[in-house]
């Protein structure tokens, strides 16, 4: 069996943004662009319909 290069080239690059740091990102981008009001109601299960994401990734942006 070949040997496998141990150069940069050949290393898996790993993303380090959690699903929770992106789902935060979209919802603080809606306050800024003013998609969320204040006194809207942040509805889960609307959230993670429009997000495409799971009710504990949405839950994990809140802590």
């Amino acid at each position: 069996m070949k040997r496998l290069p141990l150069d940069d080239t050949f290393k898996v690059n790993r993303n380090p943004v959690t699903l929770r740091e992106i789902v935060l990102d979209k919802l603080r981008s809606a306050i800024m662009n003013f998609h969320l009001l204040p006194g809207d109601r942040l509805v889960e299960r609307d959230l993670c319909d429009r997000l495409g994401v799971s009710r504990t990734s949405v839950r994990e942006a809140f802590w």
